[in-house]
């Protein structure tokens, strides 16, 4: 009998272990939403979190729209030009018709014949994975091309990297390359996701659960590979996830490391890279979102539309079709500061945010355990 108890108490505690998890995972979501309703929407990186966290940018980044009309894509960086399609796409526009312009046919242009980049001044493999990305959201016919091509770009450790006096093994760049590759075909493109892995895995500091890659820890390199992590499909290490959420404050936050005073501040870049990466983890890949709201857009602008008839008379005219005002952002650049503009009142997707559902999962959980636990003393006392 006693053993009996013993297993239900394991049960109940490991039940009641595992709600606490996924309520603290859901309050982390929640933090990061109530942060992202405070900030301004001004930059790609900004709206591809808000979206990423379950809501609607469309309609709260017009600024940002305006700030695109005047930026000549021709001459933009890759990062720049490819997070621009996706900011667009997520806000219900064009990017093949926006202000007159085609992105897309931009981007497209510069991609060579074997996926190599023109004139890529960076170097790395960041332009070649924002590139894809942007490809993905709209269904390029060069999406395949790209994706061909960045399978071949790690290291032979796995690894993804940028360019700095030579090529530099990349946690982040890592994580990114593996969301992006998963989007374009997760067994199209395993072998390079799984070299991936391999190589973030052993970056994993056991102590901490950190990826730590040689400087330490921080919210922005954990943030970019749980999310690679999880669009990869992989199960994520509860102490590295715990790690990322050690960064979060109170107010949805996330602090990073001011090289002034070595001290750990909240800061705007790395809340607004854990809200995205908070939002993949809960939502899914934030490019699949942006390509739903490509498609839909184009599917409600290529809808043909009745025909206008003059009163008495057989002849008909086709009705204008009102012009939309494009949206435009200033190209993406990690911001410093953040704005504290309480925005206009949200409507939210639905997510799961544990404040209900999951809160009082645990607590049932919860009791239960603590019951089954006073049945077992109690059945030891006679």
């Amino acid at each position: 009998m006693r053993r009996i108890l013993t297993v239900i108490t394991s049960i109940a505690l490991t039940f009641a272990l595992s709600f606490s998890a996924a309520f603290a995972s859901d309050d982390a979501l929640v933090k990061s939403q109530n942060y992202l309703k405070t900030i301004t929407l001004d930059s790609p990186d900004a709206v591809i979190a808000y979206e990423a966290a379950g809501f609607e940018a469309d309609g709260k980044a017009d600024s940002l729209l305006e700030n695109f009309k005047d930026v000549d894509y021709t001459t933009a960086s890759y990062g720049d030009l490819a997070k621009s399609i996706i900011a667009i796409s997520l806000l219900g526009d064009n990017p093949a018709d926006f202000n007159k312009t085609n992105l897309v046919e931009i981007l497209e242009n510069r991609v060579q014949a074997d996926g190599t980049l023109t004139d890529d001044k960076n170097g790395g493999c960041g332009a070649t994975i924002w590139t894809l990305m942007a490809l993905e959201t709209v269904n390029s016919d060069k999406t395949k091309t790209v994706a061909d091509k960045l399978s071949t770009m790690a290291m032979d450790n796995g690894a993804y990297w940028y360019e700095y006096q030579g090529p530099n093994a990349d946690l982040d760049t890592t994580g990114w390359a593996m969301e992006a590759l998963s989007v374009a075909g997760r067994s199209t493109y395993d072998a390079a996701i799984s070299k991936a892995y391999t190589f973030v895995q052993s970056k994993l500091n056991s102590k901490d659960g950190s990826y730590d890659i040689g400087w330490g820890g921080n919210a922005d390199t954990q943030s970019c590979v749980l999310e690679g992590l999880h669009a990869a499909g992989y199960k994520l290490d509860d102490q590295a996830y715990n790690y990322l959420l050690s960064y979060q404050n109170e107010d949805g936050t996330f602090n990073a490391l001011n090289y002034n005073t070595y001290q750990l501040e909240p800061n705007a870049y790395a809340s607004v890279e854990g809200a995205r990466a908070l939002g993949v983890i809960n939502n899914g890949s934030f490019v699949l979102k942006a390509r739903k709201d490509y498609t839909k857009t184009i599917s409600n602008s290529t809808t043909p539309e009745k025909p206008e008839t003059k009163p008495g008379t057989t002849t008909t005219k086709p009705a204008v079709k009102p012009e939309t005002t494009p949206s435009t952002t200033k190209p993406a650049v990690k911001p410093e500061t953040t704005t504290t503009t309480e925005p206009k009142k949200e409507t939210v997707k639905k997510v799961n945010t544990g404040d209900n559902t999951n809160a009082m999962a645990y607590v049932v959980a919860a009791i239960a355990a603590i019951g089954v636990i006073a049945l077992t003393i109690k059945s030891k006392k006679k």
